[in-house]
């Protein structure tokens, strides 16, 4: 047990170590194309009654200005208890542009705007009434502020401990009841803020 906290120990005192060390290189990413792969996590409480969602989103970015990338990129969350489930699992896609500061362009503002893929419906009947409410994915927004560290020539980490997150879902609900017979219409527009922590690779 002893070996393997020395071992743990002396990889992780390595790792360290390279990664400090190769903070003094040239960052290869400046002025050119990448492919950032991030993974997410957050509360999704208010929007699926579950406290856990992970998620994984890519994105393909180009120089546009020196200190300037814009790019696209897709989102996928699903929430942690409805593992995969049928209306629980959450897609966007979006336009994205990342503000660079310093020579080094460490540091980063990226804001994404799009569009969120989800679809819920459910349908009922009985002897007085039948109907359906369905929930479908609206506008997806999202800001965050990441550093980024260099591993290697060609490889950085990313990290982005407060990631702004905003999802709109637009809701349907309609009845019809037999006798007398009536419609009952109601639709709004759900929208739901959270904050997220993402970490991630670029290449």
């Amino acid at each position: 047990m002893l070996s393997l906290k020395i071992s743990i120990t002396v990889i992780l005192s390595l790792l360290f170590t390279t990664i400090a060390s190769a903070q003094k290189k040239s960052n290869s990413k400046i002025g050119t194309k990448e492919i950032q792969v991030t993974a997410l996590y957050f509360n999704d409480y208010r929007a699926f009654n579950s406290s856990d969602a992970i998620g994984i989103e890519t994105v393909y970015r180009v120089a546009w200005k020196q200190s300037t990338k814009v790019g696209v990129g897709g989102l996928f969350i699903y929430n942690a208890q409805w593992f995969l489930t049928e209306g629980r699992c959450y897609g966007a896609l979006f336009a994205d542009i990342t503000q660079f500061a310093g020579k080094r362009q460490k540091w980063g503002i990226t804001a994404e705007a799009g569009h969120g893929i989800y679809h819920l419906q459910y349908e009922g009947e009985d002897v007085s009434s039948r109907g359906f409410s369905k929930m479908t994915g609206g506008f997806y927004y999202s800001a965050f502020l990441s550093y980024r560290a260099i591993i290697s020539k060609k490889l950085l980490l990313t990290i982005s401990p407060l990631s702004w997150m905003h999802r709109n879902f637009r809701y349907r609900y309609v009845v019809e009841y037999f006798s007398p017979h009536s419609i009952e219409r109601y639709q709004d527009v759900r929208e739901y803020n959270t904050w997220a922590f993402k970490i991630g690779l670029v290449f």
